[in-house]
């Protein structure tokens, strides 16, 4: 690293002849590689930015965190956990939110110090997590740890529908009749918007559920997971426990299992988060058990 002089702490640097900078980076202009000696005045005015409030900014809303001697990221996070409660499910980072002063990632009770020391007030909470219709494939992946998607229709055996059944033989009737007239009014499903095309699959749907018994299907079902969040087009529910998740695609089938894949990832941190009982955990212990999902 060459050394870079740090025109914020001139005066300062003229009064040492130190060249080891304890925080790894100036806390004013945040250089990596700026080689001068802050440490006696980081550390100085770490001591009067202490026994204050600072604010955590998230989307349009804040919170304000009181900081004293025992401050660090771990305590800061429980804290305004209690109020963003969703925020325990997505992946995010922190970061410096002062108005003028340089963007720097807190991701360590180092970086924190940094900032106190600089006496900033504002912490500007940013969420990795995007729309399922923003899912990369390469994302999906390594969430769910799996190289590449395989076709394997053996896993999924064949079902009898028992026509001598009445309910089964209604129920089938009506999905037969119901997508006729679809057809008519819609036209055929490769002519239709993706918005049509769903029409046709509630139809199948609900013959599935009819059938399977003791199920609720679900529209639009607004969804968290770590990575990716939104609504779902159709779930299949057993109680809590989802059974089937539908996304509805005209074509780019692929983009769709994509878009499936994050969806049962995040339907199954869901179930454990739901199942688990929020209000009575804190923050540590559910991220570990999120993480933790087989």
């Amino acid at each position: 690293k060459k050394s870079v002089h740090c025109n914020l702490y001139q005066e300062q640097i003229l009064e040492t002849d130190k060249k080891i900078n304890a925080f790894g980076v100036c806390p004013k202009c945040f250089w990596d590689v700026c080689e001068h000696d802050h440490a006696p005045l980081v550390l100085a005015q770490a001591s009067t930015a202490l026994g204050r409030m600072i604010t955590v900014k998230w989307i349009n809303s804040s919170c304000s965190v009181e900081i004293d001697g025992t401050t660090t990221l771990t305590s800061i996070k429980e804290k305004f956990f209690d109020q963003w409660e969703d925020l325990v499910r997505v992946d995010f980072s922190l970061h410096n939110g002062e108005k003028g002063a340089p963007d720097f990632e807190i991701n360590n009770d180092e970086k924190l110090a940094i900032f106190f020391a600089a006496n900033y007030s504002s912490i500007l909470v940013q969420s990795h997590a995007v729309g399922f219709r923003k899912l990369k494939g390469e994302t999906v992946f390594q969430w769910a740890e799996i190289g590449e998607i395989v076709v394997d229709d053996s896993r999924f055996g064949s079902i009898d529908i028992d026509l001598d059944n009445t309910l089964h033989a209604h129920v089938i009737q009506h999905a037969l009749q119901d997508l006729m007239y679809k057809n008519e009014l819609y036209g055929p499903i490769t002519d239709c918007f993706e918005a049509s095309v769903r029409e046709y699959i509630s139809a199948v749907l609900l013959a599935c559920a009819k059938i399977a018994g003791n199920v609720k299907l679900i529209a639009e079902l607004n969804i968290v997971g770590k990575k990716a969040n939104g609504p779902l087009d159709y779930a299949m529910l057993y109680k809590k426990f989802f059974l089937l998740i539908t996304e509805a695609k005209k074509d780019n089938i692929n983009h769709g299992v994509i878009q499936n894949i994050g969806q049962l990832l995040a339907s199954r941190e869901e179930s454990l988060y739901n199942l688990a009982g929020p209000k009575k955990r804190n923050y540590m212990s559910m991220a570990s058990d999120i993480a933790s999902i087989p």
